[in-house]
């Protein structure tokens, strides 16, 4: 009997860690990863319009137990609320994820929503309220709407969730290794900014982003272009459909700024490119979470994303650690890219590693477990009721 199960698509590069981290504290038997879109081992990014994304660097199957769920059926359901205690459901549009929750109903076991649905994703009145007849419907079968942050949580209470079915688990990262991989020397800092041709004495905005419509980079090259800053670049990590559009339309509204398009970076050498940089930037017009803003505070930089990031109403503090501004608002981003350049990176940094303690792996499995060993007792001891009123 497995203490928790995940039943998620697939593997991805931040929560592979987290697993691998669960194993190390209870141990390897006691945790199950359920794979159910990952059978040819291919993650497909649509958005992106690739079948294979390139390798992360890392290994994302090791260091923790998973199998993968090829076929939903009532059959597989049965098995996997069979096999654990508690299990936590990613979404809740694939086929397994419905069988586990109706089927919940009638097991004396608990199944957890895991959602990041914000409230920007639910701009139709119509869709918004057949959201909220289903959710509501939902609380009848799932024990918690777990959300990843302020923002989820808000969605869920327009829907008049009650209070009581919705608690945190957020997405997270490993804060240590991004820390520690991030601080490098001169020597490293240097050949990095000879790499992509950036004077060694120029500070540097980075954005980590999918140069697609959605995450809108344009307006973060209209904001360079037209701020007042000067020996600054701007280095944007990530591909897509929109990259030779953007290096051209650079030329036109970069007004000679250096702006370095670097492409595909592998994940475990992002680190070092925060490292090199003084600000974070992430520009898109829908971002339920955004796990790169907690990648760029780990590495102590400030950080300024527009209003549709949702992480950065949990992460980012006004005038401390970074801001947020209006989506397509060129011009304030502009401004605020000449106020936060000349921000004191040590308080940045203090702040960051304060905040950041209420969002690592350690937080986040004490928050877990503490739950699940509540709903777990509750469940033993009313099968020990029941035995003993049948023995009567």
């Amino acid at each position: 009997m497995n203490k928790l199960g995940f039943v998620v698509g697939h593997p991805t590069q931040f929560e592979v860690p987290f697993y691998c981290y669960l194993n190390e504290q209870i141990g390897v038997e006691s945790i199950m990863v359920y794979y159910y879109n990952y059978e040819s081992r291919i993650i497909r990014d649509v958005e992106m319009g690739i079948q294979n994304t390139r390798s992360w660097g890392f290994d994302l199957e090791s260091g923790y137990k998973w199998t993968n769920v090829p076929k939903a059926s009532f059959g597989q359901a049965r098995k996997i609320l069979k096999s654990n205690n508690y299990i936590i459901v990613n979404g809740y549009t694939s086929r397994l994820a419905m069988w586990l929750i109706l089927l919940s109903i009638f097991s004396n076991k608990r199944v957890g929503l895991r959602l990041d649905t914000v409230p920007w994703n639910n701009k139709n009145i119509f869709k918004k309220t057949l959201k909220a007849v289903f959710f509501n419907v939902m609380t009848l079968f799932v024990d918690t709407f777990w959300v990843t942050g302020k923002k989820s949580k808000e969605f869920l209470r327009d829907c008049l969730i009650p209070e009581r079915k919705i608690k945190t688990f957020s997405y997270v990262i490993d804060i240590d290794w991004f820390k520690r991989e991030s601080f490098i020397n001169d020597v490293i800092s240097q050949e990095l900014k000879t790499k992509y041709n950036i004077p060694h004495s120029n500070k540097v905005i980075i954005a980590i982003t999918k140069l697609v419509k959605r995450e809108s980079p344009l307006d973060l090259i209209i904001a360079f272009g037209n701020s007042k800053i000067e020996n600054v670049s701007l280095l944007i990590i990530g591909d897509g459909e929109l990259r030779n559009d953007l290096e051209n339309l650079a030329l036109i509204y970069g007004n000679g700024k250096r702006i370095v398009f670097a492409g595909y970076v592998p994940y475990i050498e992002l680190p070092k490119h925060y490292g090199i940089s003084d600000i974070y930037v992430h520009t898109p017009e829908n971002e339920p979470w955004g796990v790169s803003v907690q990648e760029a505070l780990a590495c102590g930089l400030p950080v300024v994303t527009s209003n549709y990031v949702g992480s950065a109403y949990d992460l980012v503090q006004d005038g401390m650690n970074g801001t947020m501004y209006s989506f397509n608002d060129t011009e304030a981003l502009s401004n605020i890219l000449e106020e936060i350049i000349g921000y004191n990176r040590e308080q940045v940094e203090s702040y960051n590693n304060e905040l950041l303690r209420d969002w690592d792996y350690r937080k986040l499995w004490s928050d877990l477990s503490n739950h699940i060993d509540a709903k777990v007792v509750n469940i033993i001891s009313l099968k020990d009721i029941k035995n003993k009123n049948l023995i009567k």
